[in-house]
C-alpha cells in the first residue's frame, strides 16, 4: 500500500484508504478482527499521510454496538491527525 500511497501523493493526488469491516468487534470471542486491529490499522495508514478514510461493511456485520465501539475511534484517531498536520 505504501508504493501506491506514496504514488498518489507525488502526483499531487487525492489518498482514500477504506477499512473493510469483518467479524465482530464488539464480540469478547474475537480474536484476529479486533478494535486494537483496527486502530492499529489506520494508525498505519495515517501515518503514510492518507487525506481521506472510508470504511466498508459489504457483508452487513457492522452493528450498531459495535459501530459505536468501532467508528469513533478511529474517526478521533484520524481527525485529530488531519487538524494537527
Amino acid at each position: 500500500m505504501k508504493l501506491g500511497i506514496d504514488a498518489a501523493k507525488k502526483a499531487g493526488g487525492v489518498v482514500e484508504a477504506v477499512v473493510c469491516y469483518s467479524g465482530d468487534v464488539a464480540s469478547k470471542k474475537e480474536t484476529k478482527y479486533t478494535l486494537d486491529y483496527y486502530v492499529d490499522f489506520v494508525d498505519q495508514l495515517v501515518a503514510e499521510g492518507i487525506h481521506v478514510l472510508g470504511i466498508k461493511d459489504m457483508a452487513g456485520l457492522l452493528k450498531p454496538e459495535a459501530a459505536r465501539l468501532y467508528v469513533i475511534p478511529l474517526f478521533w484517531d484520524f481527525y485529530t491527525w488531519s487538524v494537527l498536520t
